[in-house]
């Protein structure tokens, strides 16, 4: 055997002796554990079923579900000058902006997305109310007071007058509502006549006052009284009247 053919030999002794080693080591090992070598397995993420879609939602952040928007909002501020820094806040009281009205009393704020929101003027809270998903304005409070697009802020705390009107007839009328004062406020209403009764052989309609100071007011048409309803402030005060 020459040199070459005794390298060869030698070479093939140690692969198979480093075989065995490995073969006698892999056996050596307790079942089941892995060695330094080998990667860790990570435990199974097993998901528990959900009952219902409304526990889908609860997993998938509500508040961001429940959001639309953003939109801008008009306010009014009815009475200038105004004192003091005016803020629109979130429904916690954190500033959101400032409201600078402008000559007129108009304020654009926003855009924000539908939510609750407040509005602060030197660390004191005024009022809040809600923008909802559709752009409108609802649930205002405090000197706040809103017709669903606009909202409007008052130095005092506003209530409202809701009248409930049975109509006898058809036709154009034509309301005026007083305060103590002669301030006045004007509502129209036209029952069509295609319109059908509602109400035996007459005709029910509502008529709302909002953004009024508390105290008593007249209801009048064609210069005669028809009734009188007490607002309170910051509440919605109902009453029924008959017209002829």
């Amino acid at each position: 055997m020459n040199d070459y053919s005794t390298r060869l030999a030698w070479a093939g002794a140690m692969i198979g002796a480093l075989a065995l080693t490995a073969t006698v080591f892999a056996n050596s090992r307790p079942p089941g554990k892995p060695s330094d070598t080998t990667a860790p397995t990570l435990p199974a993420l097993v998901a528990e079923p959900v009952e219902s879609t409304e526990e889908v939602a609860a997993v998938m952040a509500p508040e961001t579900m429940e959001t639309a928007g953003p939109f801008l909002i008009a306010l009014r501020v009815e009475e200038l000058p105004l004192e003091g820094r005016l803020f629109l806040c979130d429904a916690s009281g954190c500033p959101i902006e400032e409201a600078k009205p402008y000559g007129t009393g108009d304020v654009t704020l926003g855009p924000v997305f539908s939510g609750v929101y407040s509005l602060w003027r030197d660390g004191t809270e005024l009022g809040g109310f809600r923008l909802l998903q559709n752009a409108s304005l609802d649930e205002a409070r405090g000197q706040l007071w809103t017709d669903g697009e606009l909202l409007h802020f008052e130095r005092f705390c506003p209530g409202t007058a809701s009248i409930r009107l049975t109509l006898r007839q058809k036709g154009f009328f034509s309301f005026t509502l007083y305060d103590r004062n002669g301030r006045q406020w004007n509502r129209d209403l036209f029952i069509p006549d295609s319109a059908l009764p509602e109400r035996g052989l007459a005709y029910v309609r509502t008529l709302e006052f909002r953004g009024l100071r508390a105290g008593t007011y007249t209801l009048v048409r064609r210069e005669t009284p028809i009734l009188q309803v007490l607002v309170q402030a910051g509440e919605r005060t109902e009453a029924e009247a008959t017209v002829e």
